[in-house]
């Protein structure tokens, strides 16, 4: 499989516990590939959502710029018109957590190009999607729109290995933030999971990055903080122009892209699409 800027096999350094990248092809165009080493904070998570299909109306509120409800389609119903997924022959679409889902057989995933025209521009950026995964998986990308290899930086990518997940940040000025794509225990296999990617930058500009958070089932389960320049993560020199989705033998269901970030209950409100009770979200 290939392995281009944005995904790289990784090496771990016995020094540190961190990872670095070793050698890319830009030219490939084959599917993405992480190992990672260890988690590094918390515990299993066991998600509450039901593995069921959810016929549920979506929410009222903001808009995403991308939205890909992979009901029977690839196509983007969001803010921005087009970008449409480019998904390998022979997908099939299952039994989502909203209506249909895209079912990834071995060796299939979906990408979408024109991200230094809308994702790379944003200043705060959150990512959601509903995902559902064997618990095997062999080291491998599951969202990756990152370039660790030739400075400007830039992006991010999450992996699965078995039963842990990587996550790998890159600003303009740093390939490794936090030295590493160290992560956490990945939630509960063969069940229907939601992911949020929150990033939260004050601006595009030098100095003006943000913090990247992982969400999963509304729950905050990973941060990783930006250094002391503080660069921006999303950025039009150095974060690639193709976004990768899905993992192979997985189901990948409701991706949304705003260029906001939310409250938590705004943000089980509308990008989980739950019921926020006042204190948690109620999944739905």
């Amino acid at each position: 499989m290939r392995v281009h800027p944005g995904l790289m096999t990784l090496g771990l350094l016995a020094s540190c516990g961190a990872v670095e990248s070793q050698a890319t092809d830009a030219a490939s165009t084959d599917g993405p590939v992480v190992v990672d080493g260890a988690p590094d904070d918390g515990a299993p998570i066991d998600g509450a959502a039901p593995d069921a299909s959810i016929d549920a109306p979506a929410p009222s509120g903001p808009m995403p710029v991308l939205y890909w409800s992979l009901d029977n389609t690839a196509n983007n119903t969001g803010a921005l018109a087009g970008y449409t997924l480019t998904t390998p022959a022979g997908l099939t679409y299952g039994a989502g957590k909203f209506g249909q889902a895209a079912a990834f057989a071995a060796g299939q995933y979906a990408y979408v190009d024109g991200m230094r025209a809308s994702l790379d521009t944003y200043a705060k950026v959150t990512i959601g999607f509903w995902m559902r995964e064997p618990g095997n998986v062999p080291g491998q990308a599951f969202l990756d729109c990152s370039n660790r290899a030739t400075s400007p930086y830039g992006g991010v990518q999450l992996g699965l290995s078995s039963t842990s997940v990587s996550l790998c940040v890159a600003s303009t000025t740093n390939a490794f933030l936090g030295g590493g794509c160290n992560g956490f225990t990945a939630p509960s296999a063969n069940v229907w999971h939601h992911w949020i990617l929150r990033y939260d930058g004050t601006g595009t500009a030098a100095g003006q990055g943000g913090p990247t958070q992982i969400y999963i089932d509304n729950v905050l389960v990973h941060t990783r903080a930006n250094d002391t320049a503080n660069n921006p993560v999303f950025n039009t020199t150095g974060t690639p122009d193709r976004l990768y989705l899905g993992v192979p033998n997985s189901g990948l269901d409701d991706v949304r892209i705003y260029n906001q970030v939310f409250t938590l209950a705004d943000q089980c409100t509308y990008v989980v699409r739950g019921t926020w009770n006042g204190t948690s979200c109620v999944l739905p």
